[in-house]
């Protein structure tokens, strides 16, 4: 059987010219980019929050090759940062109809998890199915977590997402027939010690580069004087709906959702019955 596509060159072109269209519509956008904080520290979200949350961390790009009349790469990334991450399990446990005790355990789970890993929910497209698969080898692109210092980190894990359920299609929406989806984990700190996205970095980029082009996907950041960052081992997870376990205490008897050394949780992961 031939190499699947997940376009062909008719759709490509209506897709690109689609595409420049809406970037002329809605390119002011890209006039104030939206800044973003990886600081610390307790939300007050709601579940009606999450939309605004999720639109806030994610970051879309469409390339077109004109000289070739042909799709690159279509993808969207969203950042499970730690501020994201307090929307997600706010709109989830009332979602799933969880109690305030099981809600607090996730969260915490969750926020102990960033301070170890930085993950992104990323799906694509391209010219070809194969060369778009991020865990295939023959795959077009390599993949960079990129900050303004100039720190390039390789991920420590990719995983395709085989099955697209409707808790993925409703906490991302970029999800559809015509992508694949995966998930990607960053190391929050390198091997010597020093954090993958520096404390005083003014934007991060997550890059997709390689033989037939690259495309980057970037978040400026703004940090308050005075605020750590999330991955910082100082920061303290707190609710203020409900008193936490420390995480100290946390690390010596890990619920099941927590994050080992092997196997690093998943921030939507979902509730086992």
């Amino acid at each position: 059987m031939g190499d699947p596509v997940s376009f062909g060159r008719a759709g490509s072109l209506r897709r690109g010219v689609l595409g420049l269209g809406l970037a002329l519509v809605v390119g002011c956008g890209g006039c104030a980019p939206t800044t973003v904080s990886l600081a610390g520290g307790a939300r007050a979200y709601t579940p009606r929050d999450y939309q605004d949350v999720y639109e806030r961390w994610t970051r879309s790009e469409d390339r077109f090759a004109w000289s070739q009349m042909k799709d690159l790469l279509h993808v969207t990334a969203t950042f499970e940062s730690w501020d994201f991450r307090w929307a997600y399990v706010t709109r989830y446990a009332d979602d799933e109809d969880l109690g305030p005790e099981r809600r607090d355990t996730i969260l915490r789970a969750s926020l102990i998890d960033a301070r170890r890993y930085h993950r992104f929910f990323v799906t694509l497209s391209g010219e070809s199915y194969r060369e778009s698969d991020l865990t295939g080898k023959r795959s077009a692109w390599r993949v960079l977590l990129i900050d303004s210092t100039g720190s390039r980190t390789v991920p420590v894990r990719i995983e395709r997402v085989e099955q697209q359920g409707a808790l993925e299609r409703t906490y991302f929406p970029s999800i559809s027939p015509f992508r694949q989806a995966f998930r990607l984990a960053f190391p929050a700190v390198a091997a010597d010690g020093r954090p993958t996205i520096a404390a005083d970095s003014a934007y991060v980029v997550l890059r997709f580069t390689g033989p037939i082009g690259r495309v980057d996907l970037r978040w400026d950041l703004r940090r308050p004087a005075g605020q750590p960052l999330a991955s910082a081992a100082a920061t303290q997870p707190t609710l203020r709906a409900a008193a936490m376990t420390p995480p100290d205490e946390v690390d010596r008897g890990a619920p099941a959702s927590a994050p080992s050394a092997g196997e690093p949780a998943l921030t939507h992961a979902r509730e086992a019955p």
